[in-house]
């Protein structure tokens, strides 16, 4: 097959609307593999000029040296504004001198016109052509090129000068139509593979005189943005997914799902781990046995041995009294053994949760567990926060040292049964004591009672009258003496039993303290327990959260691009101003009809070919196709559905039979019948709305030309079963010569051109009309 552009083509476009034009030309040629195309456009004539060396270097040589000897180069620019018609001229001259001072090997810069190989075409968007400055300024543009053209160029390439007016026959053109009618024009004469048809090069080649340089043309088409309806079919795939996805996502369960775990048990197990029991035991382990029983005091008549006896045995009772002086602080390795089983609990929770997000959602069930899943959590998140309200506990107050001190009780019992008389011992000493005391009154009162004196001699007569007989006072100091040992034996024996009592009651009052602190303690242990438990319960929370967070956000996310999905679907059907903005190569798909723009394919005929070129049928195995394409590649657990450019061109490929297809191939019969239809409108239509605007005249007043009453009909190869019946329908064969290239384009396009004229014939028009 032809290509779609014969032979080397350089395209210049000087201003805002020669970029444009070049940018929409772009479009064409980036679907060309290998086209020999280079595109320059600048605000500035300068900017263009320091482009064509390098651009005609790429373009006249290829690989080993080899030289194409043919080339095909278009200046275009808007004639209206201040400055182009000289910019034209730089870039023109430019070129010139390039060709014949570089490649006047391959193109030689002076010969007939029948040996030329290079053409230059220039395109001017112009004014009315009307008595005016402007078109006065544009006759003597046109003028100093014919004449730079036959004298001055450094090589003879200039082919022709096309003009297209504002103003034709049938109306105004805006802007957009201007910028059109020149973007057709350019495609469909040299990126169609028809550069060296004879109907083409009627219009492109050196013309037949070279005084008859200029001419004006209007180009029209019915066609449609493969692009664009591509766009429209791929945003309605994507709402069709997501408002699949939103539903799956949304939606409310008859029943409440079944807690994949619970919650409570791992407090449970947490509680009953050997670290929270080990903490507990240490609480016990500062308890002694219960109060001491059944030793009040030591009786009397015990001997030392017995007594001594029976304390060891009250005290090996209670030994671990005698250990410290205060509690023992909680050892640390018990609390780094919670520390490390609540982490080891967090992160079982953590994989657990991981594991279970997994399981439930992945892209091939469409999210249809993920409600399931949302309930699932809510449930989880609810037993917390139950557990949290139930944990709070009130601060108890801090056990600190015992009571007393275990030690100075000891001792002081054992000083009292060590300083204990022993019952036997003192029974003696008693009665020892009650003898001295019975001999010393005996003793005192005989010798007070004594009649006689040393010496023989009577010391008192009364005395001696009044002293009592030896045998009563014997029996008075026994008595006495006894009296005296038995109150020293009750003396000595009740203050060591005084000082036994007074000892095991301050061992007593110690064993109730070390009780009392005990349950202190009990209840700091539990309450440590249970800020743990809080603790574990919060952070238990916060990854329950921050999975709901997640499972909101892919919510959301499926809302927002849903939403966002179904606004660029209603900008598409009710706003095509919003797709045809100036500068696109297909001015829309679904914008109102103009001269040079008529719709190949009716807004009604899109849903039809939606369904018919989209690859999966049914909602819901469109939804899981391309939310796998939406999946994050690395992990959910940490990313959400990205409904992206990539996720997008997914959609857009679902479409890839038509997008690979001119509009002529397009499935579905009533998709072939509304095209059918409307290559028929446009072509009985196109004589009255292609009208040039401007006749030139001779000298003597006659015409100056055919009027271009003859119209070139381009399309794709696959439009000719279309086209052939419309101009049987129209019985068109006398206006329209009709030709196809090999360009698989979506698009219809009809030219009208006027063969050629001087800038003298045109100024004559306007002389004319005034």
């Amino acid at each position: 097959m032809t290509p779609a552009v014969v032979g080397p083509t350089l395209i210049i476009g000087y201003g805002e609307m020669g970029e444009s034009v070049v940018r929409d030309l772009s479009r064409d040629v980036g679907t060309l593999p290998d086209a020999p195309v280079r595109l320059i456009s600048g605000h500035t004539a300068d900017e263009c000029i320091q482009r064509i060396s390098l651009e005609l270097e790429a373009l006249l040589t290829v690989e080993f040296g080899e030289v194409r000897n043919r080339l095909d180069v278009v200046v275009i620019a808007d004639a209206r504004r201040s400055g182009s018609l000289e910019a034209a001229y730089r870039i023109s001259d430019e070129l010139s001198e390039t060709l014949a001072t570089r490649f006047a090997r391959v193109l030689p810069p002076r010969v007939a016109r029948d040996q030329r190989q290079g053409a230059l075409t220039i395109v001017l968007a112009v004014s009315p052509v009307t008595p005016s400055p402007e078109t006065q300024v544009l006759l003597n543009a046109l003028k100093y090129f014919e004449q730079w053209h036959r004298r001055d160029a450094a090589a003879w390439v200039l082919s022709r000068i096309y003009l297209v007016t504002e103003q034709n026959e049938a109306g105004r053109l805006r802007d957009e139509d201007l910028e059109r009618s020149i973007y057709l024009f350019a495609a469909a004469c040299w990126f169609s593979g028809l550069r060296d048809h004879d109907e083409v090069l009627r219009r492109v080649a050196n013309p037949g005189s070279d005084h008859a340089l200029i001419s004006c043309f209007i180009a029209s088409a019915a066609d449609v943005s493969v692009d664009e309806v591509m766009t429209y079919c791929m945003w309605r795939t994507a709402a069709m997914a997501l408002t699949c996805l939103s539903e799956h996502s949304t939606r409310r369960l008859c029943q409440r799902a079944g807690s994949v775990f619970d919650v409570e048990s791992w407090h449970r197990e947490w509680s009953q781990t050997i670290s929270a029991q080990e903490l507990r035991n240490w609480a016990d382990r500062q308890r002694a046995h219960d109060l001491p029983s059944g030793l009040d005091s030591v009786p009397w008549h015990w001997s030392s041995m017995r007594a001594q006896r029976a304390i060891g045995t009250f005290l090996a009772g209670n030994e671990l009294w005698e250990e410290g002086e205060q509690f023992t602080e909680v050892d640390q390795e018990v609390e780094r053994n919670l520390d490390q089983r609540e982490v080891a609990t967090l992160e079982d929770m953590q994989s657990r949760l991981d594991t279970l997000v997994l399981q439930e959602l992945d892209p091939n069930n469409a999210l249809q567990k993920l409600p399931g899943l949302v309930n699932t959590l809510d449930q989880a998140a609810g037993v917390l926060h139950r557990i949290d309200s139930a944990s709070v506990t009130s601060k108890g107050s801090k056990p600190g040292a015992t009571a007393a001190k275990d030690r100075d009780n000891q001792r002081r019992i054992q000083g009292a049964i060590a300083s204990r008389p022993d019952p036997v011992a003192a029974a003696w000493a008693a009665m020892l004591l009650s003898f001295i005391v019975f001999v010393l009154i005996a003793g005192v009162w005989a010798m007070i009672g004594s009649v006689d004196a040393p010496g023989g001699v009577v010391v008192s007569p009364t005395a001696s009258r009044t002293a009592a007989p030896l045998g009563l006072i014997l029996p008075i100091a026994a008595l006495v003496g006894l009296a005296v040992g038995f109150a020293w034996f009750a003396i000595r024996v009740q203050a060591s039993q005084r000082r036994i009592r007074t000892a095991l009651a301050a061992i007593r009052t110690q064993a109730v303290a070390n009780l009392e602190v005990h349950e202190l303690l009990k209840k700091r242990v539990e309450e440590q327990l249970a800020i743990r438990r809080q603790r574990l319960t919060m952070e238990m929370s916060l990854l329950i959260a921050a999975k709901q967070r997640a499972l909101r956000g892919i919510t959301t996310t499926v809302e927002s691009a849903k939403t966002n999905a179904e606004k660029k679907v209603r900008d598409f059907e009710t706003s095509g101003d919003l797709v045809g903005l100036r500068g696109q190569a297909a001015v829309g798909a679904f914008k109102t009809e103009t001269v040079v723009h008529r719709r190949l394919l009716s807004t009604e005929q899109y849903t039809g070919l939606w369904e018919a070129t989209r690859k999966t049928r049914g909602g819901r195995a469109l939804a899981e196709t391309l939310l796998n394409h939406g999946w994050p590649k690395e992990d959910v657990l940490h990313d959400l559905p990205d409904f992206g450019p990539q996720w997008l061109e997914q959609c857009r490929l679902q479409h890839e039979d038509a997008l690979s297809k001119s509009v002529f191939d397009w499935p579905g019969n009533d998709v072939r019948k509304d095209v059918s239809e409307r290559v028929t409108h446009f072509l009985r239509h196109a004589p009255i709305n292609l009208e040039l605007g401007m006749r030139p005249f001779n000298d003597d007043g006659t015409s100056g030309g055919d009027g271009g009453s003859e119209i070139l009909v381009v399309s794709a190869p696959a439009g000719r079963p279309v086209i052939d019946a419309a101009r049987k329908v129209i019985d068109a064969d006398r206006l329209m010569q009709v030709v196809y290239g090999s360009a698989d384009t979506s698009r219809v396009v009809a030219i009208r051109t006027h063969p050629g004229f001087t800038a003298r014939q045109l100024e004559n028009s306007v002389e004319a009309r005034q």
